[in-house]
C-alpha cells in the first residue's frame, strides 16, 4: 500500500461540473464477481474518462506530485449515495493491451481524495478501511491488490483515479 499527499490545487467546481456518466458495474466482464444478485442495485460509479488534455488543468499538478512513473492515465469518479464497489481486484485487461503491458505489477493505481471524507464514505485496501481522509490524501497500490469503495452516506463521494505504469 502507498500513502502520500498531494497539494490541493483544485476548487470543488473543477470536478463537480464534469460530465459524469454512469459506469454501472453489475454483471460486467471486468467486475464478473459482481454478478451476484445481492449487488444488483447497489453497484454504480459515475465516471469521466478521456484524453488528459481535455481534463481539468489541475490534474497536471496532481501528477507532478505523485511518485514518478513513465505514463499516467486519469479518470474522475463520483460514487452516488448508497452505492458500493465490493472488494475486488482490478484486472486492467484493456489497459494492458492498449499499452502493451505484460505484467500487471508494472501498474500502480492511485486514488486521490478530492474532498475531506464525509459521513458514510469509506475506502478499503486489503484489510485496512479508511474513513477519515483529508482533501489531497492519496492511497495507492501495485497490480491486482484487493480494494473496495463504499458510499453509505447521503452525499456523492468524489475521487480522482490515476493509473500509472513503468516500462
Amino acid at each position: 500500500m502507498i500513502q502520500t499527499k498531494v497539494p490541493v490545487c483544485w476548487q470543488d467546481q473543477n470536478f463537480y461540473s464534469l460530465p459524469y456518466e454512469s459506469a454501472g458495474g453489475y454483471g460486467q466482464d471486468e467486475y464478473i464477481m459482481y454478478g451476484h444478485d445481492n449487488y444488483k442495485y447497489i453497484i454504480n460509479n459515475d465516471v469521466v474518462v478521456g484524453n488528459k488534455e481535455a481534463m481539468p488543468d489541475f490534474i497536471w499538478q496532481v501528477i507532478e506530485n505523485l511518485p514518478e512513473h513513465d505514463h499516467y492515465e486519469v479518470a474522475f469518479y463520483r460514487t452516488p449515495p448508497a452505492n458500493i464497489l465490493p472488494v475486488h481486484k482490478d484486472m486492467y485487461a484493456k489497459f494492458m493491451v492498449m499499452h502493451d503491458i505484460k505484467d500487471v505489477n508494472q501498474i500502480t493505481r492511485y486514488i486521490v481524495f478530492l474532498e475531506d471524507a464525509k459521513l458514510g464514505h469509506m475506502f478499503q485496501i486489503e484489510k485496512t478501511v479508511f474513513a477519515d481522509w483529508k482533501k489531497g490524501d492519496v492511497i495507492g497500490w501495485k497490480g491486482s491488490t484487493p480494494h473496495a469503495a463504499y458510499n453509505m452516506g447521503i452525499e456523492h463521494r468524489y475521487t480522482l483515479q490515476v493509473t500509472a505504469f513503468d516500462r
